[in-house]
C-alpha cells in the first residue's frame, strides 16, 4: 500500500501500475471529498488539487480540521496543497496548542 503524495487520478494510476496494488488518499480526499468517485465517473479532471477557501465549504470537515488545516502549523499535520489560503479563515475556537510538552 502506498500513501502519500496522491492529489490527481493521474498520480494514483501511476502509483498503482508502477507500485502498489493500492493507495490510500489522505490528504487529497481532505481537499475533494469526491476524489475516488470522480475517478470512477470519469471525471477525474475535475478533482480539485489545491484547498481554495470556497473548496471549504464542500469538504465537511470536522470542527477539530478546520481548526488545524486553517491555523499556521496545522497541529503538526502535514500541510494541505494551496493550505495558506485559508490561512484567514482561522477562528481560534479552540485555544492555543500546547507549544511544548508539560514537565516533570
Amino acid at each position: 500500500m502506498v500513501v502519500g503524495g496522491v492529489f490527481s487520478e493521474a498520480a494514483a494510476a501511476d502509483a498503482v501500475a508502477n507500485h502498489t496494488d493500492l493507495i490510500g488518499v489522505g490528504r487529497g480526499t481532505l481537499i475533494d471529498p469526491l476524489f475516488g468517485k470522480k475517478i470512477l465517473d470519469g471525471q477525474g479532471d475535475t478533482i480539485v488539487s489545491q484547498i481554495i477557501p470556497e473548496q471549504v465549504k464542500k469538504t465537511a470537515w470536522t470542527p477539530g480540521l478546520f481548526e488545524a488545516f486553517t491555523r499556521e502549523d496545522s497541529l503538526g499535520l502535514p500541510a494541505l496543497l494551496g493550505q495558506e489560503s485559508i490561512l484567514s479563515l482561522y477562528t481560534g475556537q479552540f485555544g492555543e496548542a500546547a507549544t511544548s510538552l508539560p514537565t516533570d
